[in-house]
């Protein structure tokens, strides 16, 4: 491993001479990928090391943050403690060290936040989602020994992801999406009894997520962590592979029984798509939702983006009028010109995401919509507000309605 990172285990080591401190994480898996399967070694990257708790030396984690920075003042730009878990993040100017007391974990209810008590490191390890995740390198008396009770180096020999423990799914559901992450980006995919604890835990949804649950009171797990867990797996770039392998486990039903029942290339599009068009990968999945807005509220999204969703509901309001084609609106929907267009789409307070999102739902009439999107809201006034004031005595609200109504009087003559 990188020299630096090595420096900074044996300065934190001399601070553990009571107890036990060790690498966890991904880098304890990168690093076994890398020198037994020769797997690519970009570096250390980021670390998560544990400490165990003691009674006689007070050491944990925030004291051992204290002893970093006090090494290495310059070298540190900032540092987050999180006393309810008893961890701490230092942010170094090459990267990141998350520093944790070794704990266990109780679920005392399906997805609600764990309630947490400081214990020995194999208790820590045996709280993790993955066998390939429950391994740990030692560090004591400048020896490396790694420990695995799970057996994850034969998961990463095999290909496997499989959960700890029959409960993990039931637990935190989110461990599903970090599953997709991993498989996508390792080439791993879920083991036989992790599929059917996925799916049996689904079928049976032991969450709950009453309709009359505040925001506050439903599972996190299935709102604002779950919200969470998707943004990271769309900065992936495997996300396609992500969203593939969630879709065969059938695991999008965490978010939306239409999700799971619609097909792979069609969300793959959707979500491309919605992409080129500035939405962003997470809103263009939750637009396909039966009800997107429910969706969006549930996790918590921007209260924008909850309004986006809404508008697109008054945009298909809108368009609905040429559903049927021996209908009265159809006949004078369908002769409008493009300045009615830009008027209907423009002076309804909407954002461009609406019709962005109105675009990749496939709301139909389609190529009225594309038209203003490429074409249309490009045009500008042949003539400018300089040159109308200065020809005409407009000014304030009664210039910018002349201005708008030269613009699309324009868009209708050049089309």
């Amino acid at each position: 491993m990188a020299r630096i990172v090595q420096e900074l285990i044996r300065q934190l080591e001399v601070g553990t001479r009571n107890t036990r401190l060790a690498l966890v994480g991904g880098i304890v898996r990168d690093w076994l990928l890398h020198r037994i399967y020769k797997e690519p070694w970009s570096g250390p990257g980021d670390l998560d090391l544990v400490v165990e708790f003691s009674m006689e030396s007070h050491v944990n984690a925030h004291a051992l943050a204290e002893r970093l920075i006090s090494l290495h003042p310059e070298e540190i730009t900032h540092c987050h403690y999180y006393d309810k878990y008893g961890t701490a993040e230092i942010c170094f100017l090459w990267g990141t060290i998350d520093l944790a007391t070794a704990r266990q974990e109780f679920y005392p209810e399906p997805g609600y936040n764990p309630v947490i008590s400081f214990h020995s490191l194999e208790s820590d390890l045996a709280r993790r989602d993955f066998r390939l995740n429950a391994m740990a390198i030692v560090v004591k008396d400048s020896r490396w020994q790694l420990l695995d009770p799970y057996g994850g180096q034969q998961d990463l020999a095999t290909g496997w992801l499989d959960f700890l423990h029959h409960r993990s799914v039931t637990d935190d559901p989110t461990r599903l999406i970090r599953a997709a992450r991993y498989g996508a980006r390792l080439g791993m995919t879920l083991g036989h009894n992790s599929i059917n604890q996925t799916r049996g835990t689904i079928d049976q949804w032991p969450w709950r997520l009453q309709s009359d649950l505040t925001s506050d009171q439903a599972p996190s797990a299935l709102t604002t962590r779950l919200r969470i867990e998707l943004e990271l797996l769309f900065e992936c770039r495997y996300w396609q592979g992500s969203l593939h392998l969630l879709q065969v486990w059938g695991a999008l039903e965490l978010l939306d029984k239409n999700l799971q029942v619609n097909s792979y290339i069609s969300l793959k599009r959707r979500l491309t798509w919605g992409n080129r068009l500035g939405i962003s990968l997470l809103l263009a999945l939750i637009s396909a939702a039966r009800d997107p807005v429910t969706l969006a509220t549930r996790l918590q999204l921007p209260k924008n983006q909850i309004q986006w969703l809404r508008q697109v509901e008054k945009l298909q309001e809108l368009l609905a009028f040429t559903e049927g084609s021996n209908t009265v609106n159809s006949i004078l929907l369908s002769g409008w010109r493009p300045s009615r267009w830009c008027r209907e789409l423009e002076t309804r307070g909407w954002h461009l995401e609406v019709i962005a999102l109105g675009l990749i739902s496939g709301l139909q009439p389609r190529r009225p919509l594309l038209r203003w999107w490429f074409r249309w809201r490009h045009i500008k006034s042949p003539i400018t507000a300089n040159e109308i004031i200065a020809r005409e005595n407009f000014s304030g609200y009664r210039l910018g309605c002349y201005l708008r109504q030269l613009r699309w009087d324009f868009v209708d003559y050049v089309g």
